[in-house]
């Protein structure tokens, strides 16, 4: 038997569940059977499914998930596609809303590795014709776009390994940009950040706190930092403490009407990173667990959204397994 037929004979139930679900003809047995899929299966099976599923019904997975324009489509899309193909959707939404979302863009381009950031580049280019540098040149401006810049030209570095005693010296050119003056040196600390990959950041950074008893990021406060200097505190923010980056944006978004989305993007996105981590520091700041909040934003069979109240159970399954 060829491997294409064993492929089809292992994952073809799990494509006729899928198509009798989203074209309403399912059991009551389907709904639990594909949260299970989409949340236990591994990048590598879920792109076997919808090869698989292209096989039986000639028609593309992902596609067929965003033609169904539901909560929950868009959720399994977003699990089942590349995660350099998600990012670069992300970030083009992002960027084109009506007005850019800042926090969106800083999140995904900074709490990225280095090659991961290398691989969302290269999707972007394919998906759009266009890079990243330029459309966030674009799209964004001011200290923002400085430092958002300085960010995705530090791939160039990848690769390298991590040198704790360059992190030291770094850390000490850090202090001098900051504190010799009455203003800070913005071009030292840009230059910094262009020549060394995301990975060596976080060493300058621990070097820092180790030498001078306190994060890089408190000083970022201080008035003759400016705008610069809140800008540059978000995007260090992500790359040093991504978990209290997205506690802080979930708790926003609870003030800011749209929960939903960001608990979406940050679960779906996190799942396998750190979603545990994210989870305890937000417990710890507002008595939630995530699990909890996920029930509450996500209950109500009332919703006209179809298959709106499998999505919190799609979520909570993410979170418990990964």
């Amino acid at each position: 038997m060829s491997s294409s037929n064993n492929i089809t004979k292992k994952y073809g139930a799990d494509c006729q569940c899928l198509h009798r679900f989203f074209i309403g003809n399912s059991t009551s047995r389907d709904a639990s059977t594909i949260i299970e899929m989409f949340a236990k299966r591994n990048l590598q099976e879920l792109n076997l499914i919808c090869r698989t599923y292209y096989g039986i019904y000639n028609q593309d997975l992902l596609g067929f998930l965003l033609q169904q324009n539901t909560t929950f489509s868009r959720l399994a899309y977003l699990r089942a596609i590349e995660p350099c193909n998600r990012d670069a959707d992300l970030i083009k939404e992002a960027l084109f809303a009506h007005t850019p979302n800042i926090n969106k863009i800083t999140e995904i381009i900074c709490t990225r590795t280095s090659s991961q950031i290398v691989s969302l580049k290269r999707a972007y280019q394919a998906q759009y014709n266009t890079s990243i540098d330029h459309d966030v040149s674009n799209k964004t401006n001011g200290t923002v776009k400085e430092v958002l810049l300085a960010i995705l030209s530090s791939i160039n570095n990848n690769g390298g390994r991590i040198n704790s005693t360059m992190g030291i010296c770094d850390a000490k050119t850090l202090y001098e940009a900051v504190e010799s003056g009455q203003h800070i040196d913005q071009r030292c600390i840009l230059n910094l950040i262009k020549q060394r990959s995301i990975e060596q950041f976080k060493v300058i950074m621990g070097s820092y706190k180790q030498l001078y008893g306190y994060e890089f990021m408190k000083f970022l406060k201080k008035e003759k930092c400016g705008a610069f200097g809140k800008s540059l505190h978000a995007v260090i923010k992500c790359i040093q403490f991504p978990e209290k980056h997205f506690s802080k944006q979930i708790r926003i978004s609870l003030k800011n009407g749209n929960a939903q989305e960001v608990l979406i993007r940050t679960v779906v996105t996190r799942t396998g990173v750190d979603i545990k981590n994210i989870n305890q520091v937000f417990s710890k700041k507002t008595g939630w667990s995530l699990e909890s909040l996920i029930r509450n934003e996500f209950s109500g069979s009332y919703h006209t959204d179809k298959h709106f109240e499998l999505v919190g159970d799609f979520l909570v399954a993410l979170i418990k397994f990964w």
